[in-house]
């Protein structure tokens, strides 16, 4: 919940909370608002009998974030717009994709994963038609349009800051436009018009998007201990809720960015519009399951591979393909596990994203003579290509691996498990020169190949270890 944005409020608990209705935000993310100065849409004129030629019917600058939304084939029936004697439907000239979201994926109001294709906006050249263009575009075809199955409005937020606020209802609604479900506009006055001047004239300008299903019913807690804990505790004090105090009850996150830290002055107005965040889990120190196996490859030979890590079974549920081991020894009993036995529930960067449930460090390629590391968390409720920057193994004795998510080779989603993300990076296959490339050693024909990352295998078979000589992963 959150605390009240102005009014009485009180250490614990004042009483009775208020209710408003409030929009049901489904997606909040960042937007680079890209541009591409000559976008066509066009359509066959018939000239004669049985012969046609191509014409412009609109042509201007796109801007906003375009991923596959338009295609050249004459497949689109959105807009009807005519220069001459159309005939059939239209199709659109020097498109390309521009801008990108930082998450493009959100679970409508019903619980359904939907996926943005676009947010486009074109303003036209003098001719052939002087219309303004609004496109926002859900991928996969028919997609009930309705404040619960799919979106209600969006707010766009330029660089400039002016919010843009375009409802649904405001546009039309086109089924089936290159695999994707569009609402559309076009025209050249009333509120539309004006919303689509607002939204600018960007080039890789940082915008914000939100999504929105609809409305929902907000409880507004009115108390500080009701909100962040404590409240069944007489002895509360003021201190207690300062973020990062040892009372545990205020971590830092979006929620608390207005509360003080020790050592300032503290006010009950610090806490207004304040929220609960949790205390998310950002690094774990495994004790790894180490395996090995021999398996065949090249011109006849058996080639040693290794998969240390834990969570081992989880990569064979989700993903068979990488893993060089066989899945019965993938899916035994040595899965290793996690010192302290954290919340994995919660982790994430700030805010959590899922439930850990992987880390593995393995062996790639017919001879086992590259290796990878895989990421995978579940529960994660949609698909994003986000959640953090840095990847970091570090261990006494042992030079920190920093493995940035930009550089994953392979990012992956899965339906399983609630939404499962997992992330790959491979050093390039005999002999690279990759960071990634000095943290495993030995070869597979000589049976020596071992995981520098996690120490304290025995060099065959399949066991959970013991070392003491633990790796912790960190998230940033």
């Amino acid at each position: 919940m959150t605390i009240i944005a102005s009014g009485a409020l009180a250490l614990q608990d004042l009483g009775t909370n208020t209710s408003s209705t409030v929009d049901n935000v489904r997606l909040s993310t960042s937007f680079t608002a890209g541009v591409d100065g000559l976008l066509q849409l066009k359509q066959l004129n018939e000239v004669g009998d049985g012969q046609f030629s191509v014409v412009t019917v609109w042509q201007g600058d796109a801007y906003g974030f375009v991923s596959n939304m338009f295609s050249s084939s004459y497949i689109h029936t959105a807009f009807q717009l005519y220069n001459g004697p159309g005939f059939g439907n239209w199709g659109y000239s020097s498109q390309s994709n521009i801008g990108s979201l930082g998450t493009t994926g959100y679970l409508s109001a019903d619980g359904t994963s939907r996926s943005i294709g676009g947010v486009f906006w074109g303003l036209p050249d003098a001719s052939p038609n002087n219309v303004r263009l609004f496109v926002f575009a859900l991928n996969g075809t028919g997609i009930t349009g309705t404040d619960a199955s799919s979106w209600s409005k969006i707010e766009v937020t330029t660089s400039g800051g002016t919010t843009v606020t375009i409802n649904r209802s405001d546009l039309s609604y086109d089924s089936s436009e290159n695999g994707d479900s569009w609402w559309y506009w076009k025209g050249s006055s009333g509120t539309m018009y004006t919303n689509v001047g607002n939204l600018g004239t960007p080039s890789s300008s940082s915008y914000t998007l939100k999504v929105i299903g609809g409305t929902t019913t907000a409880t507004l807690n009115n108390g500080i201990a009701e909100e962040f804990g404590g409240n069944d505790s007489s002895n509360v004090k003021m201190s207690d809720y300062y973020k990062g105090a040892a009372s545990g009850y205020v971590n830092t996150g979006a929620g608390t960015s207005g509360i003080p830290t020790s050592g300032n002055p503290i006010a009950f107005s610090d806490f207004y519009g304040a929220s609960y965040v949790a205390n998310t889990l950002t690094a774990v120190e495994i004790q790894h399951a180490a395996k090995y196996q021999f398996v065949s490859g090249p011109r006849g030979g058996n080639y040693e591979h290794f998969t240390h890590g834990f969570g081992h079974s989880y990569l064979e549920t989700v993903q068979t393909s990488y893993a060089t081991i066989s899945t019965s020894i993938m899916n035994d009993s040595a899965q290793g596990s996690i010192i302290g036995s954290p919340n994995m529930s919660t982790f994430g960067v700030g805010s959590s994203f899922g439930t850990l449930r992987a880390i593995l460090h393995g062996t790639a390629g017919p001879s086992g003579a590259s290796a990878w590391v895989i990421l995978i968390v579940g529960q994660t409720g949609s698909n994003s290509n986000a959640g953090f920057t840095n990847f970091v193994a570090s261990r006494s004795g042992m030079t920190s691996l920093t493995l940035t998510r930009a550089a994953a080779d392979n990012y992956n989603y899965y339906t399983a498990d609630g939404g499962t993300r997992l992330w790959r990076w491979i050093e390039p296959q005999y002999g690279s020169t990759s960071s990634l490339s000095a943290y495993d050693s030995g070869s597979g024909s000589s049976g020596t190949r071992e995981s520098l990352i996690f120490s304290g295998g025995a060099g065959s078979g399949s066991a959970n270890t013991t070392t003491t000589s633990r790796t912790t992963w960190t998230i940033s």
